[in-house]
């Protein structure tokens, strides 16, 4: 398959997600692990993050500063369901999930080109801490035993598209991604 065959898939994929219906105010979607597990697949803003945090990952200078980046998104996803189990919801959640999506699709681009330098370092911790607020929406939502059901199913199905998105870079390039992944936090903003 070419590599522009794979894009296109990639980009109808992520495009064509429905957004996520499952945010802080809409309560009782979550009630088990498998919701847990399917919503990153279909809540867009989760499948656009994660399969852009692979890339990312994938444009490290070696493979273990690449799997070190995979693991902190996923502690920070995980960090931030606790959070949000502790404190409740935060003015301005969704916000901060939609600015994450064009965050992420910035530090793609500027890392085309795999140069190490202040600025990408900012670019990928910023990436990295904004992964906190997609967990930390459904702690605020969700509550004890429901949390604990749901935020397992999430956390593996995170790890799976997060380490698809490692592997699609291999075959995908940025300069190509970069640009869908800003186009689908567009999609998500003007349907939101």
């Amino acid at each position: 398959m070419k590599k522009t065959h794979l894009g296109c898939i990639s980009a109808a994929l992520l495009i064509a997600s429905p957004l996520a219906s499952a945010h802080v105010g809409i309560h009782g979607l979550h009630n088990s692990f498998m919701e847990g597990f399917v919503h990153p697949f279909f809540g867009l803003d989760h499948l656009v993050m994660l399969l852009a945090m692979g890339f990312v990952a994938r444009q490290a200078n070696s493979v273990k500063k690449g799997f070190v980046l995979l693991a902190s998104v996923l502690s920070f996803m995980f960090a931030g369901v606790l959070l949000g189990e502790l404190s409740g919801a935060i003015t301005g959640m969704e916000t901060l999930i939609l600015g994450s999506v064009f965050v992420v699709a910035a530090t793609m681009w500027k890392m085309r080109n795999k140069e190490t330098n202040v600025v990408n370092t900012v670019l990928i911790s910023l990436s990295v801490i904004l992964v906190l607020f997609h967990g930390w929406a459904h702690g605020a939502e969700l509550g004890g035993a429901v949390l604990m059901e749901f935020a397992p199913g999430m956390l593996l199905a995170s790890t799976i598209i997060v380490s698809l998105g490692y592997q699609l870079a291999r075959f995908i390039p940025t300069r190509f991604m970069a640009p869908v992944v800003a186009a689908s936090g567009a999609c998500i903003a003007l349907l939101s």
